[in-house]
C-alpha cells in the first residue's frame, strides 16, 4: 500500500512539474507573439496597462484572499463540508459583488486608473487604455472564482486538477495571435475569455467531488465577518 500511495504521489508530481513547465512555455510564447503582434506602439502600452490592471488590483488582494479562506474553509471541511460549501458561496458572493463595483468605478473613471497604473502617457494610449480596461477589469470576478475554488479544489485533495487548468487561460491569446489578430480589443478580450474557461473549468470539477458553486445572498455567518477582518489586517500589512 505504502509502495502504492508512493508511485501515485510520484506520477502527481510530475504531472504537476510538466504542467508547470509546458505553463510557463505557453505563457512566453503568448508575451512574444503579443510583442510580434503589437511591437511599440500605442497599441502595445494600452494593452500593458489594461493586463496590468488585473494583476495589480487583484495582486493586492489575492494572498489576502487565500491566506483568509484557506484556513476557515479547511476547519468547516473537517467539520461539515456542506456548511463549507455555503460559507465559501457566501464569500465569493460578497466578494463578487466588491469586484462589481471596482469594475463600475472603472467604467467611471477610466482615465484615473490607466494614470494610476502608467502616469506620463501621451491622450492617444490614455484613451485607448481607458477602453482596454474597461474590458479587462471583468478578468477580476473571474480571478476572485479562481482563488477561491482552487483552495476548495486542494482541500478535496485535487491538486493537479487546478495546475492542468492553468493550461488553459492562454489557449484563446495564443489562438487569436495564430489566426493573425492584431486588435489590442480582441487580445485583452481573450485574456478575460481566458480566466473565464479556466473558472469554468473549475465548477465542473467542484460539482465532480460534491461541491456545489452558486451565489448566496443570505450571509448570516459569522465566518463571514472573521474571513474580511483578516483579509483587512494582512492587505494592510502588504500596502
Amino acid at each position: 500500500m505504502n509502495t502504492k500511495i508512493s508511485n501515485q504521489i510520484k506520477i502527481a508530481s510530475l504531472i504537476a512539474i510538466a504542467c508547470t513547465m509546458l505553463g510557463k512555455i505557453l505563457g512566453l510564447l503568448r508575451e512574444m507573439k503579443i510583442a510580434e503582434a503589437l511591437g511599440a506602439s500605442t497599441s502595445s502600452d494600452a494593452y500593458n496597462v489594461a493586463y496590468l490592471l488585473v494583476i495589480t488590483i487583484f495582486g493586492l488582494f489575492s494572498s489576502a484572499y487565500s491566506n483568509s479562506l484557506m484556513p476557515i474553509a479547511a476547519e468547516q471541511y473537517t467539520q461539515d463540508k456542506k456548511r463549507m460549501n455555503k460559507t465559501v458561496n457566501e464569500i465569493v458572493t460578497i466578494s463578487v459583488i466588491l469586484m462589481l463595483i471596482v469594475i463600475g468605478l472603472v467604467y467611471l473613471f477610466p482615465r484615473f486608473f490607466v494614470k494610476l497604473m502608467a502616469a506620463g502617457m501621451d491622450d492617444d494610449t490614455i484613451i485607448l487604455a481607458g477602453e482596454l480596461i474597461k474590458i479587462s477589469a471583468w478578468a477580476l470576478i473571474f480571478l476572485v472564482l479562481i482563488s477561491a475554488y482552487e483552495i476548495v479544489m486542494r482541500l478535496y485533495n485535487r491538486n493537479i486538477y487546478p495546475t492542468i487548468m492553468d493550461l488553459l487561460f492562454p489557449v484563446p491569446v495564443l489562438i487569436a495571435l495564430f489566426c493573425g489578430v492584431t486588435s489590442p480589443y480582441i487580445l485583452i478580450a481573450c485574456v478575460v475569455l481566458g480566466y473565464a474557461i479556466k473558472s469554468v473549468a473549475l465548477v465542473g470539477g467542484l460539482k465532480i467531488v460534491g461541491f456545489v458553486p452558486k451565489l448566496d445572498f443570505y450571509w448570516n455567518n459569522p465566518k463571514i465577518k472573521s474571513f474580511f477582518l483578516y483579509s483587512g489586517s494582512v492587505v494592510k500589512t502588504k500596502i
